[in-house]
């Protein structure tokens, strides 16, 4: 199949959008609708945090019209390939400021610098509703900004953007309540 081998859409075509973890995909499909070719390729045994793709999948990422990272150090096999920066959605970048970090890192040192922790992060950002929220705004914009709108489908495109960002402020509003209950 063209999506599984990761062919890019061309003028016209349904484009193809790469995630790298669940939730990423449902904002995309959600979203997107029947817009976007959304692909979620780990595995389903296998924790997608540390799965690290095959040569052929890398080839299908960077062929992909877009490509959505969570961030926050998720998936940090995309550290060390090389992905077109271009097509490349870091959806918690706006919210790094807002990341969980561990608090009790292990204290050491590497030499004269003296002695410092690294935190590690909560990397399921999702998990936070309203980082969640503004994942799925990034998804949104890229998914604007990656797709010209033609005359005939413009509208349409922008009404389902809308609709997908309105039902993400609503799940926010609700877990947010849900979260204040005594």
């Amino acid at each position: 199949m063209a999506e599984e081998a990761g062919v890019a859409a061309g003028e016209g075509a349904t484009p193809l959008v790469y995630t790298v973890n669940y939730p990423l995909a449902y904002m995309a499909e959600r979203i997107g609708g029947d817009l976007v070719r959304v692909q979620f390729p780990a595995p389903r045994d296998v924790d997608p945090a540390f799965w690290s793709p095959g040569p052929e999948t890398v080839t299908a990422y960077q062929t992909a019209d877009l490509i959505l990272l969570n961030g926050a150090g998720y998936a940090s096999w995309t550290d060390r390939v090389s992905l077109p920066g271009s097509r490349l959605v870091a959806t918690s970048a706006s919210v790094a400021d807002r990341y969980v970090v561990e608090e009790d890192a292990v204290t050491h040192s590497h030499g004269p610098a003296g002695e410092h922790a690294h935190g590690a992060i909560a990397f399921t950002t999702w998990l936070d509703p309203t980082i969640a929220v503004e994942q799925a705004r990034a998804v949104r914009d890229a998914r604007v900004r990656s797709v010209t709108p033609s005359p005939a489908n413009g509208r349409s495109r922008r009404r389902r953007s809308r609709r997908g960002s309105r039902s993400w402020s609503e799940i926010s509003s609700t877990w947010t309540a849900e979260s204040r209950r005594p």
